[in-house]
């Protein structure tokens, strides 16, 4: 798949500084792909070839025996936790800072969520607090790879008081790994997304994945209404199956990319953005940095894009929820800060030609130091 066209960012005039190229990247393999199931006239079915070799494909590429399409990240989620066998009156497990779909999705259960700080300056979860969260009624624990940051799932495991089933949410980090072994086969159960911005993507849709067929078993009965309710298409099967072929050597792009702009930007900029680690293996939909300024970051963020770097706010977290709706561990200060301070590059930056990626370092580094200044 290579780059084709280009799209502005920030809905300003077209300059040099603020295009990048529209995602998902044009490509012919895509485009044959979804042509040979509009031939067949099998578009309209549930179940057919290419649903049955996607998950043949995701099977292999994440290690897993077993599977269930979706129609979303945030029901694959869902249907994780239900695999897994949470119901009503349970406690679910996870980060305060996190994707609000999950915190939803144990919601949609009738569960109660339980907010655990986040490590110092990262975004995953503090493994050193799960322990003390662990009730008699936790039924699970749900962990997110989230902003390039991969959660060690052993030490997880090995920190739990008694056995706990972990749901390893990919959505974030499809085709990363830790010593070799991809994420996603680690957990009890693992989900991912293919939306429309993700590393692959279908428009919508999403996956559930586990060795243990009787988690997927359960997750398929709640789907089933007479048909299954959360169906992914025969056509977006069709588009994502040609994605996965390309999935390493993107990621591979992706992660030098990352490596050289963090480097670049963090010489000079030390003093305001603090630089996320980078790991080798991971995949990078959103490349972080926690700005610290007396600045607000809402108008570091407008300045930035006014540069051409297509940034944004992390996610709000949930430190501020109320005792209604959750169960907090702690005071979540890490959390909260991570809500206030992340900044998010978008992926489809680290794609982009040397030239661009220069250009972008530039903005980032003429913003920061004038804040400096």
């Amino acid at each position: 798949m290579t780059p084709t066209g280009k799209l502005a960012i920030n809905g300003g005039p077209k300059s040099v500084t603020n295009l990048i190229s529209p995602w998902p990247i044009a490509s012919d393999a895509v485009r044959q792909s979804l042509q040979s199931v509009v031939d067949s006239n099998a578009w309209g079915l549930y179940d057919g070839d290419s649903t049955y070799a996607l998950q043949v494909k995701l099977q292999d590429l994440f290690d897993c025996a077993h599977s269930l399409l979706s129609c979303s990240g945030t029901v694959a989620v869902e249907l994780a936790l239900r695999g897994v066998g949470v119901k009503r009156g349970d406690e679910v497990i996870l980060a305060a800072y996190d994707f609000p779909g999950n915190f939803r999705a144990i919601e949609a259960i009738g569960a109660m969520p339980v907010l655990v700080d986040v490590a110092e300056g990262g975004w995953i979860i503090d493994i050193e607090n799960l322990a003390t969260a662990v009730s008699e009624k936790t039924s699970a624990i749900l962990v997110s790879h989230l902003h390039g940051q991969l959660i060690d799932i052993t030490a997880v495991r090995e920190s739990l008081p008694r056995p706990v089933p972990i749901v390893e949410d990919c959505c974030q980090v499809p085709g990363a790994s830790i010593d070799g072994k991809p994420c996603g086969s680690f957990g009890g159960v693992s989900a991912f997304s293919f939306g429309g911005s993700k590393l692959l993507s279908a428009g919508r849709g999403g996956a559930v994945l586990s060795n243990d067929e009787s988690v997927i078993s359960r997750a398929k009965h709640f789907g089933s209404r007479g048909n299954d309710a959360f169906p992914l298409s025969q056509l977006q099967a069709a588009v994502l199956i040609p994605q996965l072929d390309e999935l390493e050597s993107l990621n591979s792009v992706r992660q030098s990319a990352v490596e050289e702009m963090v480097a670049a930007i963090g010489k000079d900029c030390g003093s305001q953005l603090i630089r996320p680690k980078t790991q080798k293996q991971s995949a990078w939909y959103k490349l972080p940095w926690r700005l610290r300024s007396n600045v607000g970051r809402e108008v570091v963020i407008s300045r930035l894009k006014a540069e051409g770097v297509p940034v944004d706010v992390g996610f709000r977290g949930f430190a501020k929820r109320t005792a209604r709706r959750c169960r907090k561990i702690g005071d979540l200060v890490n959390a909260q800060q991570a809500a206030d301070e992340t900044i998010l590059l978008h992926h489809p930056a680290l794609l982009e030609p040397a030239e661009t990626r220069e250009q972008i370092v530039s903005g980032f580094k003429k913003v920061m130091t004038s804040l400096d200044g």
